[in-house]
């Protein structure tokens, strides 16, 4: 497993304007969401794990990237092997404030083969291009 992180910025901490500012706005409850991109023609789907964070609150942010073999976006490999890996670590970073992406990669969960679907052209450029979007899914959040 690989994990690509892109850092935010918030209200610097310390001064009264920010503590103030923290305390009345309300707290946001940690939660999933479903997210869709698309990848070299196929829509890929995900995760979103938000922590618990204040209204208006920029978060850091990391992007799960399923290991190797046949791995979803909870880090499983169905039927046989359901560690729920990502969806693990997803958790543990909510708790130290990050929130993260975790997507099916090409042939498992929901995603599945698309375009790839009956061909021998999967190779690693397209892991990578899908990796890449959902980069990019994440980084265009708001």
């Amino acid at each position: 497993m690989a994990t690509v992180a892109s850092a935010t910025t918030g209200p610097v901490s310390g001064t009264a304007e920010a503590a103030t500012s923290t305390r009345s706005t309300p707290l946001v409850p940690a939660g999933d969401r479903k997210v869709r991109f698309t990848a070299d023609g196929t829509t890929t789907y995900g995760t979103v794990h938000i922590p618990a964070h204040r209204a208006g609150q920029r978060l850091p942010a990391a992007l799960l990237i399923p290991g190797s073999g046949l791995t979803d976006r909870n880090g499983d490999q169905p039927p046989a092997t359901t560690p729920h890996t990502l969806a693990l670590f997803a958790s543990t970073l909510g708790e130290d404030g990050v929130m993260s992406l975790r997507f099916d990669k090409y042939g498992t969960g929901r995603t599945g083969w698309g375009r790839y679907k009956n061909s021998d052209q999967i190779d690693m450029p397209a892991y990578t291009r899908q990796a890449v979007a959902a980069y990019n899914a994440l980084r265009a959040r708001p």
